[in-house]
């Protein structure tokens, strides 16, 4: 009895509500319902226009820095992986998360994750405990080699040189061990 449009937008309608709900829990903001659906119902209908754009059109460790004005996603190269990483950080005092993607050249999907962290300092802190965890994770799979994008540029900042940043330097070796 429910319309084909909105029966397919069931999992964006409850991935919408999980993000609503780690926002009221881990940053006391709540969101509307309607902004929910609305979301939820825009994002399953990009999807499938997706999905049928690629039937239609085919049958080393780098860290990178996504600039403001990249919007999209842009594949890697033939043969190679990436994995783009990100971190969620309110304040010292709530927890934290993060999530990291695996794709191939065609932009699948290989492995992906998301957890949540005890507090951190500051959002460097958090996106480099991201950054060591997705590490480690990767490093489980078999899976060592792949680009690693990040969008903390401050994160980037401290992997280059790692001397500068001396209040990250535990964090910095522990990645630098992997």
């Amino acid at each position: 009895m429910i319309p084909v449009k909105s029966r397919v937008a069931i999992p964006w309608l409850l991935w919408e509500i999980w993000k609503a709900r780690n926002d009221l829990v881990f940053a006391g903001r709540s969101q509307d319902a309607h902004v929910l659906i609305v979301k939820a119902m825009e994002d399953a209908e990009e999807w499938f226009e997706q999905q049928n754009r690629t039937v239609l059109v085919s049958g080393s460790r780098l860290s990178h820095r996504l600039s403001p004005s990249e919007k999209c996603w842009s594949k890697p190269p033939l043969g190679k992986l990436k994995c783009n990483i990100h971190s969620s950080w309110i304040n010292a005092e709530y927890f934290c998360g993060g999530a990291w993607l695996l794709r191939n050249h065609e932009g699948d999907i290989l492995y992906h994750a998301r957890d949540a962290f005890l507090p951190r300092i500051n959002r460097i802190a958090a996106e480099l405990h991201c950054l060591y965890w997705c590490l480690m994770s990767l490093h489980d799979l078999h899976q060592d080699s792949c680009e690693i994008w990040l969008d903390c540029h401050a994160a980037v900042d401290a992997l280059s040189a790692p001397l500068a940043w001396p209040k990250y330097r535990s964090q910095l070796d522990k990645i630098f061990q992997v």
